[in-house]
């Protein structure tokens, strides 16, 4: 323990025993009082800055990389205080999000056979489809979108989405939507 003497006008601290330290006045604040005035100021001039380092990056910079672009154009700042900025700004960068798993293996059950042969290129149209999933990631969550194509003419002859990948919500053939009435592969 530090030996502390209580507060009072006059009296100071005694750290004379911890390398490096210094005797301060008991009551003022370790910046003193005039950085205190300017604060709002220089936070103001500051947000400026990161504002178009923020816009400059497209809006994709978040705190590290404003932060570190401050650092290397001179600017002395904190990067709590770079954060507290961009927060009270309503400013954020882009953050990559994770993508799902696509396909769960289950032990001992036979994965589908190649019926095609590997050969996407029939000769006439509606001969052979194929269908694939696509995870779309939008603002609300991953909307997946389960497709259907014609192998011959290349157009998507039903599409269906869903919030949720499981099979009685985006395959199911009654809720796609279809571009041709009918028609079914030959």
């Amino acid at each position: 323990m530090l030996p502390l003497h209580p507060g009072g006008e006059g009296q100071s601290r005694d750290f004379a025993h911890v390398p490096g330290a210094r005797r301060l006045p008991v009551g003022l604040p370790r910046l003193g009082a005039a950085s205190a005035v300017g604060a709002p100021l220089v936070d103001a001039r500051l947000s400026e800055r990161i504002a178009a380092i923020h816009a400059r990056s497209r809006d994709s910079y978040g705190v590290r990389r404003v932060y570190l672009d401050l650092r290397d154009q001179g600017v002395r700042v904190g990067r709590k205080r770079v954060e507290r900025l961009m927060r009270t700004a309503g400013l954020s960068g882009y953050v990559k999000r994770r993508k799902g798993t696509t396909t769960i293996r289950v032990p001992g059950v036979r994965v589908a056979d190649d019926l095609v042969g590997r050969d996407f290129n029939p000769q006439a149209p509606n001969r052979l489809w194929t269908s694939d999933i696509k995870y779309v990631s939008t603002w609300e969550g991953t909307l997946y979108l389960a497709s259907v194509i014609d192998c011959y003419s290349r157009r998507v002859v039903g599409w269906g989405c869903a919030p949720t990948c499981r099979p009685s919500s985006s395959s199911t053939p009654s809720r796609w939507r279809s571009r041709g009435a009918g028609r079914s592969p030959a």
